[in-house]
Formats: C-alpha cells, sequence, structure tokens
C-alpha cells in the first residue's frame, strides 16, 4: 500500500519494470536521482498525482545542478488521469498530446519545448 516512492538525490539510475504493480502510489519523486527512464509500467498508475522527474548530470553529490530532464517517458501517459504534478518534463509530441486528457493538472513544468509543438501545447493546457 506504498503511496510515496521517494528516491530524490540518490544515485539510483533505473526503476523496477513492475512500478506498476504499486497500485496506491501517489508520488513518484525521482528529483536528482540518476533514472534515465521510466518502466513502461508507470501507464498503469491510476492513482498516481505527482510525478517528479529531474535527472542530475553527473554522480556527484555535492553538484547535482544543472539537472534535465528524464528522457523519453512511456507511452500512455494518458492514463495517468489522477496526475495533478508534472514537473521536469521535456515537451515532445507525446506529452502535448497527452495533456489534453490530463485533466486534473496543477502543476506543470516543461523543458526544451520546442516551436512545432507550441500550438499542441497551448490548446491541451
Amino acid at each position: 500500500h506504498l503511496r510515496y516512492l521517494g528516491i530524490r538525490s540518490t544515485f539510483i539510475e533505473e526503476l523496477p519494470k513492475d512500478l506498476g504493480k504499486l497500485q496506491k502510489l501517489q508520488t513518484l519523486d525521482t528529483k536528482w536521482s540518476m533514472v534515465q527512464r521510466l518502466p513502461s509500467s508507470l501507464s498503469k498508475l491510476k492513482s498516481l498525482r505527482h510525478l517528479i522527474l529531474l535527472k542530475r548530470h553527473a554522480a556527484d553529490y555535492y553538484r547535482p545542478y544543472p539537472g534535465t530532464p528524464v528522457g523519453q517517458l512511456p507511452a500512455g501517459l494518458q492514463n495517468l488521469t489522477s496526475l495533478q504534478t508534472l514537473n521536469y518534463v521535456r515537451a515532445d509530441e507525446m506529452i502535448s498530446k497527452s495533456l489534453a486528457k490530463l485533466e486534473q493538472m496543477k502543476s506543470l513544468e516543461l523543458f526544451e519545448v520546442d516551436a512545432s509543438f507550441a500550438a499542441v501545447l497551448s490548446s491541451s493546457i
């Protein structure tokens, strides 16, 4: 019945493939970790409300700055209908299209917004 999973400021590089089994999980905080990508099972976390994803550049405990967004998010982001917070995400086509379905969204922080997705993004928000 885990509701919060925080690996902030750790050197963890990979999350388990069966992360989607944590059906009660409400918050996943990987800020300043070394996580490169998220497992596809993430899209099964129907209770997930907060997804915080800023990756550190190097394994230096005292200097996590500047951070970068986690790489590609798994398909199915639009299935996370309880999502209220999505922080530090690269604004690609999939994100742009998924946002329209995430009606509970209250806090959104995007990186590297490509001009080609600006129109889709503005209509989705």
